[in-house]
């Protein structure tokens, strides 16, 4: 359904960002809009018509549900052809496997993608197989309980499968320990270390190479995202993230998250996609991650450098957007 007329410059690139409501999706359009190094026409979708990131985007479309995937990428690939679209970023965590399993049909359409293949995303996805394909690595990684007992506690408990901090809970009594068992067979308990949260947001090229690192700090968490942060440097973390990247296979944009403790570093979960809470964090430190993996969709060639400046702090707020 059409929501807003388009007319793309033919001096503009067009690309396409997809679930323009959810948190990634709003960060890659501000990261692309603040840049000058190639003119782009943002076209942006969702399936709710207001959601916050079509209003930021040059031009949008109401779509079908992802949920709904053949629906969905029929809408897609005629939107493609009518508009040119030349690089897509896919942004909702559930939808990014399913984009995975059609770069063929994105490719044939005339879309660059930077997407890893589907089995390594149904790795990222869960918990357990991730921990221990990372402790295989020798790298740190909190215990998993699997029948945790009083004196166990305190525990952390978190779904198996599935993005953000749904589910994810400090667990500090029998009771709690006994509702989620009850609850949901498919938590997961692990032994709950006390430190600092970091994430490293990075990127990899087709041949899981990577050419972007930035580590933050994540001081201050809500609701799984970074509300107040700092770009650090890690050399122990950088190392970890390449090692994990090169194994695993990733292509493209991903996050790994850490916990610090007597100066260890414990591997928490990786994601394959743009993070939702500090990119921006990353991007005003000098390290615009949407743009070059823009480059890299459209074959421009690429800084031999690309790292975040250390030391830049960020604190979110809440901002309207008025229609």
């Amino acid at each position: 359904m059409l929501h807003s007329e388009i007319k793309v410059s033919k001096s503009k690139v067009p690309i396409l960002v997809t679930s323009a409501g959810v948190a990634s999706a709003v960060n890659i359009i501000r990261a692309l809009k603040i840049q000058n190094e190639i003119p782009v026409h943002i076209i942006a979708i969702d399936q709710n018509p207001l959601a916050s990131g079509l209003y930021l985007a040059d031009s949008h479309y109401t779509s079908p549900s992802a949920n709904e995937f053949s629906k969905y990428l029929d809408f897609i690939l005629k939107l493609a052809k009518t508009h040119k679209i030349q690089a897509i970023f896919p942004c909702y965590s559930k939808e990014i496997y399913s984009f995975a399993n059609n770069q063929d049909l994105l490719r044939d359409s005339g879309i660059s993608s930077l997407l890893p293949e589907p089995d390594v995303i149904a790795l990222c996805d869960d918990k357990i197989k991730m921990k221990n394909f990372v402790s295989n690595l020798d790298i740190l990684v909190p215990k998993t309980i699997d029948n945790p007992i009083v004196k166990d506690l305190p525990l952390f408990s978190k779904k198996n499968q599935g993005s953000g901090s749904k589910g994810a809970t400090l667990v500090e009594s029998v009771h709690m320990l006994n509702h989620l068992r009850i609850e949901d067979e498919t938590n997961i308990f692990e032994s709950y270390i006390e430190g600092e949260e970091f994430t490293i947001d990075l990127l990899c090229d087709r041949k899981s190479r990577v050419l972007a690192t930035s580590p933050r700090s994540r001081l201050l968490v809500k609701d799984g995202q970074t509300v107040i942060g700092e770009t650090v440097q890690s050399a122990e973390m950088v190392n970890h993230a390449h090692d994990i990247c090169q194994t695993l296979g990733i292509v493209g944009p991903c996050n790994a998250q850490f916990i610090k403790r007597n100066n260890k570093f414990y591997f928490l979960e990786i994601n394959p996609r743009f993070a939702a809470g500090g990119l921006m964090l990353t991007v005003k430190a000098g390290l615009n991650i949407p743009l070059i993996a823009l480059k890299m969709m459209l074959g421009h060639e690429l800084a031999s450098k690309n790292s975040a400046k250390v030391g830049v702090k960020m604190v979110r707020y809440w901002n309207e957007i008025f229609i």
